[in-house]
């Protein structure tokens, strides 16, 4: 009658200590040793190849909590800049704004100026003045002859229509300088020279 060794499963006789295939000693208790020490081996392997793969799940979860917080902080930096660039743009505008509103309103206040001594030159009264300065002038420059001739008619004219404003003092204070100009220049004018 044959067995089969234990541990490579040749065929051997049942008296035979040692395997004629693998060499063994066809000992049970070796078998349980050896099988023990694989199953260990085995086991620890096993234990060994876990460690590695929850190492490296570890180290995976850290390079993509890593990478979440880059990109979290690219994303906020980028927002922030975004931000800022939006806040200096806005303050572009508003700026650019005064500086027109500020312009515009230099250019009215210049307008209105430019009315107010259109309608002051207008006036009667400031006719008036007109006219009582050509006056005045006239009188200064007598002597000259040609000067007050230049004068006179302006300074007429200047207080006949001064002679609607309200207070007419200039005006007629102007008809009457310019008048006597008038006279004085003619009369020398006209008398014969001897």
């Amino acid at each position: 009658m044959s067995k089969n060794c234990i541990f490579c499963g040749a065929e051997i006789d049942d008296d035979d200590l040692f395997c004629g295939e693998c060499g063994k000693k066809q000992d049970p208790e070796e078998k349980k040793r050896i099988e023990q020490a694989e199953a260990e081996a085995k086991a620890k392997a096993e234990a060994e190849m876990r460690l590695k793969r929850e190492q490296a799940e570890r180290e995976a979860q850290q390079r993509q909590a890593q990478i979440d917080k880059e990109t979290e902080m690219r994303i906020r930096a980028e927002a922030e800049a975004k931000a800022k660039l939006e806040f200096e743009e806005r303050q572009k505008r508003e700026e650019a704004e005064r500086i027109r509103n500020e312009a515009e309103r230099k250019k009215r206040e210049k307008e209105e100026q430019k009315l107010a001594k259109q309608r002051e030159k207008n006036s009667p009264e400031y006719k008036a003045v007109m006219g009582r300065n050509f006056g005045i002038c006239s009188i200064l420059f007598l002597c000259t002859y040609i000067v007050p001739a230049v004068l006179v008619i302006p300074g007429l004219i200047y207080s006949a229509n001064g002679l609607k404003a309200e207070k007419k003092a200039n005006a007629i204070a102007g008809i009457i300088l310019n008048l006597l100009v008038l006279f004085i220049a003619i009369y020398f004018m006209a008398r014969p020279k001897a």
